[in-house]
């Protein structure tokens, strides 16, 4: 309202100047009229910068209009206070929900111990049993055993002839104590009565683990490691 005012004034005093420049509607003389137009015009001019001066003073009524403008610039308060500035791990999505390791299995089983618990066996009168016993460690998918389809771990032993043999497996149901990964084990095979007698020897010892990664002992292999790699059989059979 103010301000309305002041421009009204202004208006007048313009007014005023410009009808004693060409009409002279008091009759002053030429010194009078000087004088008054001076005195209304230095008046004018300084009303014409109070008026600015109120306009710069009050505040901007004009609102934005641009949606881009109005978008509030992003916040670090905004971030939530469990990141504390760390990246979050991605989800793997499709990725096997077990993995053994970060590297395959490439690896044959190993024997840590093994023993002939009867290394003298008798099958004269009727079929003997031989059993074995053994410590098998393999790093990742485990000695094989339950659903392998293939020759599972076995140690072969040969006639002194050579033209007879029989197989000792390892395998889950041999296993008496541990995991496929290390474990224990007792097995046992019959051997038929009127098999040749006399001293049956290792012929290998096959390590095969659940992937199917195998080695083959030999009779040599084996007496270097410690192992027994013989037993004595008497029976009724013959020499072949």
């Amino acid at each position: 309202m103010i301000l309305f005012f002041e421009r009204f004034i202004l208006v007048v005093v313009a007014a005023i100047c410009v009808a004693l420049l060409t009409t002279n509607p008091w009759n002053l003389d030429r010194t009078q009229r000087v004088s008054l137009f001076v005195a209304f015009a230095a008046f004018a001019l300084f009303l014409a910068r109070t008026i600015e001066n109120r306009k710069a003073d009050q505040p901007s009524n004009i609102k934005a209009t641009d949606d881009r403008i109005n978008v509030p610039s992003p916040q670090l308060s905004n971030i939530p206070p469990s990141s504390e500035g760390k990246l979050e791990k991605p989800e793997v999505r499709g990725a096997p929900s077990q993995v053994a390791s970060s590297s395959s299995d490439g690896d044959a089983p190993r024997v840590l111990a093994f023993s002939i618990e009867t290394p003298s066996l008798d099958a004269r009168a009727s079929d003997a049993t031989l059993v074995l016993v053994a410590h098998l460690v393999d790093d990742l998918s485990g000695v094989a055993g339950s659903g392998y389809r293939s020759s599972p771990t076995q140690v072969r032993f040969r006639s002194p002839s050579g033209k007879q043999f029989v197989d000792v497996i390892f395998s889950d149901s041999q296993r008496t104590e541990g995991t496929p990964q290390n474990g224990r084990y007792r097995s046992s095979a019959s051997i038929a009565r009127f098999s040749q007698p006399g001293l049956w020897t290792v012929e290998y010892f096959l390590l095969v683990d659940q992937t199917g990664n195998m080695s083959r002992l030999s009779p040599d292999d084996m007496k270097r490691l410690g192992f027994s790699t013989s037993f004595n059989l008497e029976g009724a059979g013959g020499t072949s």
